[in-house]
């Protein structure tokens, strides 16, 4: 039997299962998190050149959190120390970013099937936490973890660029 924190972990790693298959990358769970990584995402560009760097791995803290669209950004609290540390790292082989899910207060709107459409709700977004100072992180809601958005952190990770 799985508890409500077993749910929300689980909707929201399906999120980004969801998110990444789309975009075109795999995903790796990683079972024994002992790095600060549940996820682990690669994509390879097959249009790269052969000087070009092919393909970006991102490593990914995935945590759920109920409440209601806000107005503004998201504030979240990494309650996790050892977490907050690990994500804080500037120098990681391969970049980690907090991947923050959404889940409506109603629980019973969380998840919807029909024939015709499998709906999860709310949204997921994503933030840098290399150098934060504290663990109340606030995640500006442009920073939505959607495929496009993949896409694009994956080309900065294949030019070797910071994570904005």
């Amino acid at each position: 039997m799985l508890l409500e924190n077993d749910i929300k972990e689980h909707l929201a790693l399906a999120y980004v299962y969801a998110v990444a298959s789309r975009a075109g990358c795999s995903t790796e769970l990683i079972r024994v998190d002992r790095n600060s990584v549940d996820v682990t995402i690669k994509h390879v560009n097959t249009d790269a050149g052969p000087d070009e760097v092919r393909e970006g791995v991102l490593d990914l803290q995935v945590k759920a959190h109920v409440h209601d669209p806000p107005v503004g950004p998201v504030r979240y609290y990494l309650k996790n120390e050892k977490n907050f540390h690990d994500l804080r790292r500037a120098h990681t082989l391969y970049p980690k970013l907090l991947v923050l899910v959404l889940l409506p207060e109603d629980e019973s709107a969380w998840v919807h099937l029909r024939e015709d459409a499998l709906e999860l709700r709310r949204c997921g977004y994503w933030m840098s936490l290399v150098n934060a100072e504290t663990r109340s992180v606030v995640v500006p809601r442009e920073n939505i973890f959607d495929g496009q958005s993949l896409l694009r952190l994956m080309a900065l990770i294949r030019r070797r660029e910071v994570l904005r």
